[in-house]
């Protein structure tokens, strides 16, 4: 989700249905995460503070009503008042889909990545990133220190190319820094490009320095 500025965006667009719902804007608004321009949420949790008597139900069925199908909430409940979507989020997962093949999908053209053909992205695996310092921008890794807790156990995962020529990367963690995921997945990708060779990677990741 980006910021509710003037350019249309998720959370303004639910600001506003929540803000017609409710008959004033709604307080609080947390979410478990943001973001970048390019990058779809299939999932977002949000939460906010309400007024005693919310029927959640009636939420629900108001915000689809005025959003979907572009933004639809799947299920809304009412919570104990010190939990925030950002911060008791258990996990957040990310997938990266590459298109590797000659051929665009027009179905597929406003999501995946693509790769040059023939190349051999399969190939690159999963990367141990056992340090985060070499995967994100040294201001965000500065303020990921003062303001929470650093990105705990995290699983990587790459999946097969099928008929269709497409791959997936799947990562997951208790939290990211800032363009963290797509640092690991463009440095395999290079990899499997023919960029970088496989017996880079650890050198990169101990050098703790994302240039």
């Amino acid at each position: 989700m980006g910021r509710a500025t003037e350019v249309r965006t998720v959370e303004g667009v639910l600001v506003r249905a929540l803000e017609r719902f409710l008959r004033h804007p709604p307080g609080r608004l947390s979410c478990a995460g943001r973001t970048d321009a390019g990058v779809h949420a299939w999932g977002q949790v949000v939460s906010f503070d309400a007024e005693p008597g919310l029927d959640p139900w009636r939420l629900q069925s108001a915000v689809n009503g005025a959003l979907a199908p572009e933004v639809v909430v799947r299920a809304a409940d009412v919570v104990e008042p010190d939990f925030d979507a950002r911060r008791s989020a258990c996990w957040r997962a990310y997938r990266y889909t590459v298109l590797n093949r000659p051929v665009t999908d027009p179905f597929l053209a406003r999501t995946p990545g693509g790769c040059p053909p023939r190349s051999t992205c399969g190939r690159c695996g999963s990367a141990p990133t056992r340090s985060w310092a070499s995967t994100t921008s040294p201001p965000s890794a500065v303020r990921d220190r003062k303001a929470r807790r650093r990105p705990g156990a995290s699983s990587s995962r790459a999946g097969t190319i099928s008929a269709t020529g497409v791959l997936r990367y799947d990562i997951r963690a208790t939290a990211f820094c800032w363009q963290m995921v797509r640092s690991i997945v463009g440095t395999l990708v290079e990899v499997g490009t023919g960029k970088k060779r496989p017996g880079e990677l650890m050198g990169i990741l101990r050098a703790k320095n994302r240039s």
